[in-house]
């Protein structure tokens, strides 16, 4: 199934450029977050500027994002028009479920002067609102380590694949409270739960090193990594300016000098 954003149209009435993304779209586009500012990343002129860190549902890696050549972190992102903003990371605070997202729309480089404080372009999140009739749905995703592959470290040092579980679940119901005055409500809610222990491969002192033996350590050429004595440190007589100290005698620190 081939599903893609709204393509970009002449808006006669507004001076925005932007791309929508429907229900249907976020509902259909894979992701593993379900984050609707995730899709903000899959338009046009989007950098983002945080890599490498370690993925969560609703994280600052993934509500923080650069819009057609703007600064880093200072897009704005708004929900039903209100701005989600932290002015201390320059991400979202907090974003609704994506069960409970009407729209996504993403508007970059020409926009209009409603909108302010932002450089590049503005994401606005629009939420589901009830309607004359209760509708509701309820939804569950569950991932765990039983089809994952070992990673190429682990592999490497033969260390058995670790265990990892994300639980999402929610859902969400929407109605009427007053038909004849028109109020309606929509609530939604989310859970996530995520199990990831992270393994460490590294070095250790061994039993000589850790009594002052450096008898046994070698380089990597083979040669004895020497053990200097920082207390004799002193001026070369070479006149080159630089500092020389003395091994310890059989590169073994005395029993004296450890503390």
């Amino acid at each position: 199934i081939e599903v893609s954003a709204n393509a970009e149209e002449v808006d006669t009435q507004t001076a925005n450029k932007n791309v929508t993304f429907t229900t249907q779209q976020m509902v259909s586009l894979p992701q593993t977050e379900r984050n609707p500012l995730l899709f903000v990343h899959s338009t046009a002129g989007v950098a983002a500027v945080r890599q490498g860190q370690v993925p969560y549902m609703t994280d600052q890696n993934t509500n923080r994002f650069s819009l057609n050549g703007g600064r880093d972190e200072s897009a704005a992102i708004l929900v039903d028009g209100v701005s989600i903003v932290s002015p201390g990371w320059g991400g979202a605070i907090a974003v609704p479920s994506q069960d409970a997202v009407a729209e996504t729309q993403v508007t970059r480089q020409s926009y209009d002067t409603k909108y302010g404080k932002t450089d590049g372009g503005v994401v606005s999140v629009v939420t589901k609102s009830g309607s004359n009739d209760f509708h509701g749905s309820g939804f569950e995703f569950l991932r765990n380590d039983a089809l994952d592959a070992n990673s190429w470290a682990n592999n490497f040092s033969n260390i058995p694949r670790q265990t990892f579980h994300r639980h999402q679940f929610g859902g969400n119901v929407g109605g009427p409270l007053w038909k004849s005055r028109k109020l309606f409500f929509f609530s939604g809610f989310e859970a996530f739960k995520q199990a990831t222990p992270q393994t460490d491969v590294t070095t250790v002192p061994t039993a000589l090193q850790r009594n002052g033996d450096f008898s046994q350590t070698h380089n990597a050429d083979g040669s004895i990594s020497t053990i200097f004595d920082p207390m004799t440190t002193q001026l070369a007589t070479d006149g080159s300016g630089n500092y020389v100290r003395t091994p310890f005698p059989g590169n073994v620190i005395p029993a004296s000098r450890l503390d």
